[in-house]
């Protein structure tokens, strides 16, 4: 009887080992988790920084009168092209036209009271002089009105530069052929008795400046083209009282298109002209690329969307795949400052820091173990590996469930 009770005991400890063992692996396995690896590679590193640019044109011109009036007519709409010398811009000018025809009467007049005061001979002399001073006076407005135009089209690259100086030239001529033949009427009016002298030529030569003065007042009443371009912005319709200097239209070129970014000043410390941009022009396309032409040298005092006082400075970006945005948008760039080709690097991701040192996980006798890595060039995605870890090795993806001293699930 005893001998059975015996046995009976054996096996119930038996069974309570085995119990014991199972509860204790059960627990084990429960302390372990299951990791994934992600092997060290080569590859790029880039850093950047990131800002807002603006689409800008190389050309742009505001068009204002040089006379304050009421507009009569704007000729041309935002989007009509335009060339140089076309109307834009009509400016009522029937007061000045007034004071014109009225000027015009009076130096006639004058003229006609002088002519009667002399002898037919002398009548004849000076009749004759003011006809070549009249046609020398035409011909010279006709060459300054031309070379007014061939300077915008030099400025835009229209024409050569021999056919401006010859421009300048024909004008040159046409105003001391005008100044000689003033000389001549005064010569020949010069010659009358002082008496008609003192009477007429002081008074007709002051009208004829008034004449001239008011011939270019008019004048400025229409404003035409002195580019070729895009009408982009209409400021004033027909109708409006427009003041002198007063913007009523925009001309923009559109085929010389480039971006300005106002960086922080602390950041453009790292930049200089030719340094690689990035821009996003849609999100569905590739960055485009582009490069920073010129960093300007004063900065400007910035008030940002957190309504904090910053320092910025405007940097230009030329890029010659423009061709798909429009003037005035805003685009997002990224200045590369730094970039590493074909090095040893760890994706951000797989890292975290303890003050300066960055980490990564590893696996060494079925535990996660951190281990420290040196870090050179850090990107946005990505770090460069000077050490601490090599190519071809095995980094634990990092998850909730790890830290060092994890038991990792086979």
């Amino acid at each position: 009887m005893k001998g059975l009770i015996k046995k009976r005991n054996l096996i119930i400890i038996g069974v309570v080992i085995i119990a014991v063992a199972g509860m204790a692996y059960a627990s084990f396995q429960s302390g372990m988790v299951e990791v994934t690896y992600e092997a060290v590679a080569k590859g790029q590193v880039i850093k950047t920084i990131e800002e807002d640019a603006s689409v800008r044109s190389r050309l742009e011109r505001t068009v204002s009168p040089l006379v304050s009036g009421q507009i009569d007519s704007i000729h041309v709409e935002p989007g009509d092209k335009v060339q140089v010398g076309d109307p834009l811009v009509t400016i009522v000018s029937e007061t000045t036209e007034l004071r014109l025809r009225a000027a015009k009467e009076q130096l006639a007049a004058l003229q006609f009271a002088m002519d009667e005061a002399l002898k037919p001979a002398d009548r004849n002399k000076v009749r004759t002089a003011e006809a070549s001073k009249n046609a020398a006076y035409a011909s010279y407005k006709t060459t300054d009105d031309q070379l007014k135009n061939d300077k915008a089209l030099y400025e835009a690259g229209a024409i050569s530069q021999s056919v401006y100086d010859a421009s300048v030239q024909s004008r040159k001529v046409a105003l001391e052929t005008y100044n000689m033949r003033v000389s001549q009427l005064n010569d020949v009016r010069s010659s009358l008795s002082d008496e008609l002298k003192n009477k007429f030529v002081s008074e007709i030569e002051a009208q004829e400046a008034v004449v001239e003065e008011l011939e270019v007042m008019v004048s400025y009443h229409q404003i035409a083209a002195t580019t070729a371009g895009v009408v982009t912005e209409k400021f004033m319709n027909a109708g409006d009282f427009v003041t002198m200097g007063a913007p009523v239209l925009e001309l923009s070129k559109t085929d010389n298109l480039y971006l300005e970014s106002l960086v922080l000043d602390s950041d453009v410390r790292d930049f200089k002209e030719g340094m690689t941009v990035f821009i996003t022009i849609r999100d569905d396309m590739e960055p485009a690329m582009g490069m920073v032409s010129k960093i300007h040298p004063k900065a400007y005092t910035k008030i940002s969307d957190l309504g904090i006082e910053q320092k910025r400075v405007l940097v230009e970006i030329t890029s010659d795949q423009l061709d798909q945005v429009r003037l005035g948008e805003e685009l997002d760039v990224a200045f590369v400052i730094g970039q590493a080709m074909d090095v040893p690097r760890v994706a951000e991701e797989l890292t975290y820091r303890v003050g300066d040192q960055v980490y990564v996980f590893v696996e060494k006798e079925g535990q996660v173990f951190d281990q420290p890595v040196e870090i050179g060039l850090e990107g946005e995605s990505y770090m460069e590996i000077l050490g601490g870890i090599k190519v071809g090795d095995q980094l634990i993806v990092p998850t909730d469930e790890i830290e060092p001293g994890t038991r990792i699930k086979k």
